[in-house]
């Protein structure tokens, strides 16, 4: 619960920088450079599940490569620069020294598709959309007000619920018994405005 409470206290604090001139398109464009992050995941799986899949068809008796579960984590480990070529070792006791120079030439080109072409990809994305961000700039930050002007105007009804800063606002659930007992708009009125 208190994880809950320091989440939503943390969304409040952006919500309320979003708004500043300095920091409000820095934010924006970081919440753009996400979706550059989605599509490079997305990519990334795809090359990630084409290694998974050959590594256990082409080497079934290769260790940590076995089946699907352990070549994800293999594979995901080698992405992050934690690849050893060791595990084709056991091939030259089986007397197919080629194939294990083919496992070892098939594992560095993954490393080196991870480390060369997508991370420069996924680089070079947030780049362009930084450059774009920042060439309207000024455009973020008016849509940023427009966009936020009206969450901050106070409801007259039940503004009193969501006023409170942290870590006042985790009790004004205790009001909520009366905000949704009061049927008389008049009366919700003012006991809001009490509240407020």
């Amino acid at each position: 619960m208190n994880g809950v409470l320091v989440l939503v206290s943390f969304l409040r604090i952006l919500a309320s920088l979003m708004v500043t001139s300095t920091l409000g398109p820095i934010i924006s464009t970081i919440a753009y450079m996400f979706k550059d992050m989605l599509t490079f995941f997305a990519i990334w799986a795809i090359v990630l599940t084409a290694y998974v899949c050959a590594g256990a068809l082409t080497y079934p008796n290769t260790p940590r490569i076995l089946n699907m579960e352990e070549g994800f984590i293999f594979w995901i480990e080698s992405s992050l620069g934690n690849w050893d070529v060791g595990i084709f070792d056991h091939l030259i006791d089986e007397g197919k020294p080629t194939q294990r120079l083919i496992g070892v030439w098939f594992l560095l080109t993954f490393v080196l598709i991870n480390l060369l072409i997508l991370v420069n990809v996924v680089i070079a994305m947030m780049a362009d959309t930084y450059a774009l961000m920042t060439s309207v700039r000024k455009g973020v930050y008016n849509f940023n007000i427009i966009q936020t002007a009206s969450a901050y105007k106070i409801d007259k009804y039940y503004g009193g619920l969501v006023i409170c800063m942290p870590p006042f606002c985790a009790i004004t659930f205790l009001l909520l018994p009366f905000y949704i007992g009061i049927k008389d708009k008049e009366k919700l009125k003012v006991f809001n405005e009490r509240v407020l």
